[in-house]
């Protein structure tokens, strides 16, 4: 249930902004890098003291750099 709630409310945004977010700066991707981890320890209720990288590794969730390249490329392949 978590996991569709991390889907529905925080991964949806990413996949649909993804092409317009390639090409920001390192420090604007460090910022949603943070809401991120944010909704991640929201959606699974983790205290925010606590880690999210294991749930990042559990659930196969890339890094935001990461997944915005690999959206734009996915989107340009299409």
């Amino acid at each position: 249930m978590s996991l569709l709630l991390l889907n529905a409310l925080v991964i949806s945004h990413l996949h649909y902004s993804a092409i317009l977010l390639n090409g920001i700066a390192d420090n604007l991707i460090l910022i949603l890098e943070k809401q991120l981890n944010w909704g991640i320890k929201a959606c699974f209720n983790r205290t925010k003291r606590e880690s999210s990288k294991d749930l990042k590794i559990k659930h196969g969730i890339l890094p935001d750099r990461y997944f915005l390249d690999f959206e734009a490329v996915a989107y340009f392949w299409k």
